[in-house]
């Protein structure tokens, strides 16, 4: 930052006794330098003291994160290649292979063609956050640790400034991050273009400033109005047949979808101000209090006795009468399986889709769907949930822990003369590892005779997480359960709140090693690897 001050003072005020000529050849030098074009205004003209430029550039998250993360993908690319040789082609193949068979999640883009941007297509924004999401576990283990540890840190920052509120903690946090991105960065400078010396790069530290001062990105950065843009648009143009007067038809369109919206606020506008306000704000209060379910897509009666029968559920028939005599019953001693109490009728309701209710901070409604499909539109489809269980001591909900589950049924079983809204799931534990890529590792619970199978009520599933193998692990064959890998990692980068929740560590890197990468100052030819130009 000092060596870009410094040529910023020379650009405005040059070097007193300077020839004109030589101060503008200078001035071209400078630019050439730190890959920008040197288009004046009448603002460069102004007293400092009137017009910071400095403090007019805003940051804005839709063009500059998302132009860098291009930048250090195309980076990523050329390392893989450059590094494996040979191998180079074939690691990418199997690099896009896993990026398209990644378990899916909510509405993350599946990336069929490639992960990389030169397989992708005008790729968007929305899109590019999807990529974050599934970058590192597919990749990680065929890049040094050094460029794991740099798309690690980014990815963080990228978190914490497009966050939705903000302390001084967190804002810390983020500089911290965006230090150690820098610090790591250098493994990528010679496959950069510009030897990552381009202004989107510098833009990352004013982002703590901006925020500090403006509030979060969201209130001043092109997101807003590139949505805005889409909605008013682009969808009304693909409404148009495409031939005859189509600015005409997207002008009728909208107008009609503003007299529909009109004609929805007035029949609304009977409730007074102040009681829709009290209605919106119980709402939000309650649904802060406690979640919602929802059971769904109902399917044909089961009886245990069979299930209990099958590999999946083997052993269902006791595990959901111990559930009864424990849970329900609090009866915690042990007794003989001849004694465990019986179901009022061995015949379940079985429902594919479960549907849970939440609401942020800001009153927006979350919704959770977590499926049992064993396929979804043709893939192999396996959700899991975090569930929230009492202190096994004194079973009381003043202190509870945590447990990872894949879910494999939700069902309505009768005892008792009541239903009952369980899930069948099977548990997965962490392992406490450290990991390249920063998330945490877990293991599925294949130790007992049941094979981690658990059950529990409904009101215990507090949100769905995303999973995905650990494919440098040992994959295996289970006799039951199939083709499974030893490892699996809990994808933080996924899910906001289960990114603020992680508890992934990340591996040790020696600085002084001769496998670090540090930044190269004499670097003059940064399209000495690749041939490729990067827009970013």
């Amino acid at each position: 930052m000092e060596h870009l001050y410094k040529l910023g003072n020379d650009l405005l005020h040059g070097t007193e006794g300077e020839k004109e000529e030589d101060a503008e050849k200078e001035d071209e030098d400078i630019f050439m330098e730190i890959s920008m074009h040197n288009i004046q205004n009448a603002f460069w003209k102004l007293p400092q003291p009137f017009f910071d430029l400095h403090g007019s550039l805003l940051v804005d998250d839709l063009h500059q994160l998302g132009g860098v993360y291009e930048h250090l993908l195309n980076c990523l690319d050329k390392l893989i290649m450059d590094v494996n040789g040979t191998k180079g082609a074939s690691i990418i193949e199997e690099i896009n292979n896993r990026a398209s068979m990644i378990p899916q999640y909510k509405d993350h883009r599946r990336f069929n063609q490639g992960i990389f941007p030169r397989f992708l297509r005008n790729p968007t924004y929305t899109e590019w956050r999807s990529n974050m999401a599934i970058i590192l576990p597919c990749c990680y283990d065929y890049i040094p640790l050094q460029a794991a540890l740099c798309l690690r840190h980014f990815l963080d920052f990228v978190m914490h400034a497009t966050a939705e509120e903000h302390t001084e903690d967190s804002l810390t946090e983020m500089e911290e991050s965006l230090d150690a991105y820098y610090k790591y960065s250098p493994i990528f400078q010679k496959y950069s273009p510009s030897g990552l010396n381009f202004p989107k790069n510098h833009m990352l530290q004013k982002y703590a400033h901006d925020i500090r001062s403006r509030g979060i990105i969201r209130g001043y950065s092109t997101t807003s109005s590139e949505h805005q843009h889409t909605i008013d648009v682009k969808k009304p143009a693909k409404r148009t047949n495409g031939r005859f007067d189509s600015l005409s038809q997207m002008a009728n369109f909208i107008q009609k979808k503003d007299l529909l919206f009109d004609v929805a606020i007035n029949q609304s506008s009977t409730l007074t101000t102040s009681l829709r306000a009290k209605v919106t704000i119980s709402k939000i209060i309650s649904r802060r209090s406690q979640l919602s379910y929802k059971l769904a897509s109902e399917t044909d009666p089961k009886e245990v006795s069979v299930l209990s029968q099958q590999g999946t559920f083997h052993g269902l028939s006791i595990i959901l009468r111990s559930f009864f005599h424990t849970t329900i019953d609090n009866n915690f001693a042990r007794v003989a399986l001849r004694n465990l109490p019986q179901l009022d009728d061995d015949t379940i309701k079985v429902y594919q889709t479960l549907i849970v209710e939440d609401c942020d901070t800001n009153g927006k409604v979350i919704i959770d769907k977590i499926r049992t499909h064993d396929q979804f539109h043709g893939r192999e489809r396996k959700d899991f949930a975090v569930f929230e269980f009492p202190n096994i001591k004194d079973r009381s909900d003043k202190e509870i822990y945590e447990s990872y589950g894949q879910v494999l049924m939700v069902f309505r079983a009768k005892y008792r003369g009541r239903e009952y809204d369980l899930v069948l799931a099977r548990r997965y534990c962490p392992l406490g590892e450290a990991h390249k890529t920063g998330l945490e590792v877990i293991s599925p619970d294949l130790d007992d005779t049941y094979k981690g199978l658990f059950i529990s009520q409904i009101e215990r599933v507090k949100r769905t997480i995303h999973v995905v193998p650990d494919y440098d692990s040992d994959a295996f064959v289970d006799p039951v359960l199939g083709s499974m890998y030893g490892k699996y990692l809990l994808n933080h980068d996924s899910d906001r709140f289960s990114w603020c929740n992680s508890r992934g560590r990340l591996p040790h890197i020696n600085e002084r090693s001769k496998e670090f990468v540090h930044w190269n100052k004499e670097y003059d030819s940064p399209k000495q690897v690749g041939t490729e130009d990067d827009d970013a």
